[in-house]
């Protein structure tokens, strides 16, 4: 007689979405081609590459405040500290799931489906969670920060300062990564069971720090401009 017990219909219906999720991108050859190594290495490099993502965006948005800021060195230290101290508790947990889980055959689809995963220690996910969650909450208050002070120090309309700074971009960055992180805090409620809202700050922080970047160039190239301006009617005088 078996002694493994049936699966829950929560597990049955993570199988299901992940089977069919990479049985349409990758098909069935190559996917029942895959030994369990393969699928840990794979599994490695797509972390890496989503660290690199989400932290190269998050790195942009900081610079982008930082220089709002007046690039002063109190800032400097106020703001990557904490982004660099973040960075390296991320590869510790990274590091931490990846030793107390791997790849293992699937239970229900052995021969088909071999890119499964056992769980992880439990404090691996708890410590990334609550470190994106303290991550995205400072990056949110250095974004609160910002907009106070360039509103406060200068004369300009509000809708002015909003435009110029492209304040919407960075403000709409902080608080999806905060909505975002928040979703992912052990025992909230609420869970992201279908990974829309990941999937969707994936996408969209990128483009947001991409923009603000870009909107930065063209208030700085307009400055510059207006500068050689003056230049030249004061060499004229």
């Amino acid at each position: 007689m078996s002694t493994a017990s049936e699966p829950t219909a929560e597990e049955i219906r993570e199988w299901v979405v992940q089977f069919t999720s990479t049985a349409t991108t990758l098909g069935y050859i190559q996917m029942a081609s895959y030994t369990t190594y393969s699928c840990e290495v794979l599994n490695v490099i797509g972390n890496v590459f989503g660290i690199i993502q989400i932290y190269s965006a998050v790195a942009s948005v900081l610079l982008c405040l930082y220089a709002l800021l007046g690039a002063k060195k109190k800032w400097l230290w106020a703001i990557f500290v904490p982004y660099f101290c973040s960075f390296t508790v991320n590869i510790v947990g990274i590091t931490f799931h990846f030793t107390s889980g791997g790849a293992a055959r699937s239970p229900y689809l052995p021969e088909i489906f071999r890119c499964t995963f056992s769980y992880g220690h439990p404090k691996a996910f708890m410590m990334s969670a609550y470190n994106i969650l303290i991550r995205d909450s400072l990056t949110a208050l250095f974004g609160v920060l910002t907009f106070y002070k360039r509103y406060r120090d200068q004369d300009n309309s509000l809708i002015r300062v909003i435009r110029r700074d492209g304040a919407v971009l960075y403000i709409t960055a902080c608080l999806m990564g905060v909505l975002v992180a928040i979703f992912y805090t052990p025992g909230f409620p609420i869970g992201d069971q279908w990974l829309l809202l990941s999937t969707l700050r994936s996408i969209a922080y990128p483009i947001l720090a991409n923009q603000l970047i870009l909107n930065m160039h063209r208030t700085a190239t307009r400055n510059d401009l207006k500068a050689d301006t003056q230049i030249d009617r004061n060499r004229e005088l």
